[in-house]
């Protein structure tokens, strides 16, 4: 590796991964019973699943080191490839993709599963850092030659669009949440690219003006989930008890937590999904208040470590590769502990290097 490797990167990252694997056997385990028959239950079908993240990790750690030895200036060259490969896999999703509650999300290449949708969100990162480098010696300020128009197409219809494809193939999985992911890459890097803030304030105004339409494309179970956010007793049996058992697993944590293997809520099977979407309110019921804060004060110190790596790299391609990624991370945590907590609707994003699901790692 590089003298110049970033080793907190990557000790963060793993310790968060492994602290994932023991919340993951937490929610997966069950306690036996002498006398009990435990061959038809979820215990004896999701026993393993703490297995399988820890060798998707072990996997990811050979992928990470042979990363850390490409100079990420070829990436450059492979942008294109990737974005086109990644629309690719989006339109196969849809095609002959696994369907599981009712979303196709998922291509099985010899029984393991792969979600394109995290391919989706590297490749638009790179795309737009290769095109807005591409625009750095094109200088905003200096329009006098051009029309709003032209400068608008230029510098803002073109990325808009090369995010709004994707978008509308994961939309049509349907996975709500992970099309929600490109919105801020694409106004981060915008930001970041010197981009005029009245075309980003255009783009948000136009989007504010869709939103009574896109409700309308919306499934039933997501126009649900948005009403419950509002009203949690809406439906308390239905859309809102997902909800309603989170809030009571994170308020019972307490200060010290429950103690591992010891939630309530995870063992006695109150909370769905406890593994992926809502494995934070796992962590706050098991280990409490500081439990919380400690994996909070680990997701700040990656990305705070990765926005002052972007503060110093003077290559622009580097820059919104960096920017890219952090935004990308931050926007997921910010949504899961969130959504967990009740704070905004359930959108189904997992927490990342925690919860399970070999693709994000």
């Amino acid at each position: 590796m590089s003298r110049d490797f970033d080793w907190s990167l990557l000790t963060i990252a793993v310790i968060l991964s492994l602290f994932g694997i023991i919340a993951i056997y937490s929610a997966t385990h069950y306690a036996q019973e002498p006398g009990i028959d435990y061959s038809s239950n979820f215990f004896s079908r999701e026993a393993n699943i703490w297995i399988k993240q820890l060798i998707w990790l072990l996997l990811s750690l050979m992928v990470s080191i042979l990363v850390a030895n490409f100079n990420y200036h070829n990436f450059w060259n492979l942008a294109w490839f990737l974005y086109i490969l990644s629309l690719v896999l989006l339109i196969l999703v849809l095609i002959v993709g696994d369907e599981k509650s009712g979303a196709k999300r998922w291509l099985d290449f010899a029984h393991v599963s792969f979600q394109p949708t995290e391919l989706a969100k590297i490749s638009i990162i790179f795309i737009l850092a290769k095109f807005f480098t591409k625009q750095m010696s094109y200088h905003f300020s200096h329009n006098i030659y051009h029309s709003y128009l032209f400068v608008f197409l230029k510098t803002i219809a073109l990325p808009v669009g090369l995010v709004l494809l994707p978008f509308i193939l994961i939309i049509k999985q349907p996975d709500l949440g992970s099309a929600l992911v490109l919105l801020p890459i694409l106004f981060a890097i915008l930001f970041c690219a010197g981009v005029p803030k009245r075309f980003i304030f255009g783009i948000v105004f136009i989007g504010l003006a869709l939103l009574p339409f896109l409700w309308h494309l919306l499934r039933d179970y997501q126009k649900v989930r948005f009403l419950v956010f509002l009203n949690p007793d809406l439906d308390p049996l239905g859309a809102g008890y997902t909800i309603t058992q989170s809030k009571i697993a994170i308020g019972s944590g307490q200060l010290l937590g429950k103690g591992w293997l010891s939630g309530t809520q995870n063992q006695l099977n109150f909370l769905p999904e406890r593994h992926t979407d809502f494995i934070f309110s796992i962590i706050a019921e098991e280990w409490g208040f500081l439990g919380s804060i400690l994996i909070l004060s680990l997701y700040f110190l990656l990305v705070w470590r990765m926005i002052r790596i972007s503060s110093k790299i003077n290559d622009p391609f580097g820059r919104f590769i960096c920017i890219g990624i952090s935004v990308f991370l931050s926007f997921q945590i910010l949504v899961n502990i969130a959504m967990a907590c009740a704070m905004m609707p359930v959108v189904g994003l997992p927490l990342p290097f925690i919860s399970y699901g070999g693709s994000f790692l």
